[in-house]
């Protein structure tokens, strides 16, 4: 049995004064201004998994028609060529994010019987459900498994990000003007005979910091500013953005955190300067294939396990880029 000790009060109180103890107390509210989301993942199309992996078609082109003589009275004969719609069969793999939170019996006891900052458990279990979309808005644009062949996924645990989904890639140097480019590419898109991306929903993404670049340029520019429509579109609550004017139509500018800077899907970026991304996409081409639910499930695991209380998130899905290749652009901006 351990023997009782003499404490020095000092050690817990702020000043020991005459007529009473000064003791620590803190604010009720905690600070809290940390990041659980990004602004795509609230804007992506959530649609069912067909299954594991999930299955889609894309057609690419319809059958080529022929001119011919009209036959009869005008001579010559109606020869039609038989042809066929061209579509192709695709896949994305579907991933799992987790996160784990444990409650000790003995520190829950102890806060309960305090009654002070109890409402923490239920703060911290919703917390991990953020982290969980936290990790995803992150993935969505940054996950490093990659595309083989017609399936988007190669084994890896991670999503296949946007900017490992996006093949139409350019470069804009720090020389050249990144309005242009931006609208040079919306034009390149509308031009196409091919594919129907007039009308669509698009919308530029692109880095915080590029975007500053961009304002800039538009600021010090004679004729640029006449491209920017300024505060033209609520992207998100409390967000609200600026629009540029293309081919395309007026795409909100929407600043994404997570648009990362030196990817390495692009060449390094000359000496003391930066590759910061940008993508022109269109909205409603871009899926998120779920198994299950659209948000995290919470399960716990048992009652209680080594005296505590312990609960695992889990969320099944994966992003897809539909027409990666033909209907979207991923820049990067060097400076």
């Amino acid at each position: 049995m351990s023997q009782a000790q003499f404490v020095n009060l000092n050690a817990a109180a702020d000043a020991l004064v005459n007529g009473g103890i000064i003791v620590p107390e803190f604010q009720k509210e905690i600070t809290d201004i940390v990041r659980r989301s990004g602004v795509l993942s609230n804007r992506v199309q959530w649609v069912p998994a067909t299954g594991s992996p999930s299955r889609f078609f894309e057609q690419t082109a319809i059958q080529t028609a022929t001119f011919t003589t009209p036959g009869g009275s005008a001579g010559g004969a109606i020869t039609p060529t038989p042809g066929n719609p061209t579509r192709v069969e695709k896949s994305v793999t579907i991933k799992g994010l987790n996160a784990q939170i444990n409650y000790s019996l003995f520190d829950l006891e102890t806060i309960a019987q305090q009654r002070v900052f109890a409402e923490l458990k239920a703060k911290d279990m919703r917390d991990m459900v953020g982290s969980i979309m936290l990790l995803h808005a992150q993935g969505l644009w940054q996950g490093s498994d990659t595309v083989a062949g017609n399936q988007v996924g190669n084994g890896g645990t991670e999503y296949v990000g946007l900017v490992n989904q996006l093949s139409n890639k350019i470069t804009v140097a720090s020389t050249a003007s990144m309005i242009d480019a931006i609208r040079t590419q919306c034009a390149t898109l509308a031009s196409s005979t091919q594919y129907n991306l007039l009308g669509r929903k698009y919308s530029l993404y692109i880095n915080p910091l590029a975007l500053d670049a961009l304002e800039k340029e538009a600021k010090n520019g004679t004729t640029l500013m006449r491209y920017i429509e300024s505060d033209a579109d609520q992207v998100g609550a409390g967000i609200t953005v600026d629009r540029i004017r293309t081919a395309l139509g007026a795409l909100p500018i929407i600043p994404e955190p997570f648009c990362p800077v030196d990817p390495s899907v692009f060449a390094a970026a000359p000496t003391n300067q930066h590759n910061y991304t940008f993508a022109i996409v269109c909205e409603d081409l871009i899926e998120y294939h779920y198994i299950g639910s659209k948000e995290p499930r919470v399960f716990q695991l048992g009652t209680l396990a080594n005296l505590n209380e312990q609960y695992v998130g889990i969320l099944f899905g994966a992003p897809v880029v539909k027409a990666a290749a033909y209907a979207h652009v991923l820049g990067a901006i060097q400076f």
